[in-house]
């Protein structure tokens, strides 16, 4: 069974709670702040559209933030997108067998 729980959901729900019980500095809880925004509403969306079948889908806006655990993997790729480009290119021949 996977969970589905997220960082960003922990800090909605204990957040609040949580700074006012303990000091956080500046940085954190605007870390904080950017992990729950992450990929809502709040930070705006665009709507992807497909041209076939015309099917549409809201996309938010991710934070960017290097703390954030869903903006992690994408500072990794574009940190290393060189490297990324030569695996793809280097194996693509044997994806399409």
């Amino acid at each position: 069974m996977k969970n589905n729980h997220e960082v960003a959901d922990v800090f909605r729900l204990y957040g609040k709670d949580y700074q006012k019980q303990n000091f956080l500095s500046c940085k954190e809880q605007k870390t904080m702040h950017h992990i729950t925004a992450c990929r809502t509403a709040k930070l705006g969306g665009h709507i992807e559209k497909c041209n076939q079948c015309d099917f549409e889908r809201i996309s938010y806006n991710s934070c960017r933030d290097r703390h954030c655990p869903k903006c992690q993997s994408m500072v990794l790729v574009r940190r290393n997108r060189p490297i990324v480009f030569c695996i793809l290119t280097r194996n693509d021949d044997k994806t399409l067998i």
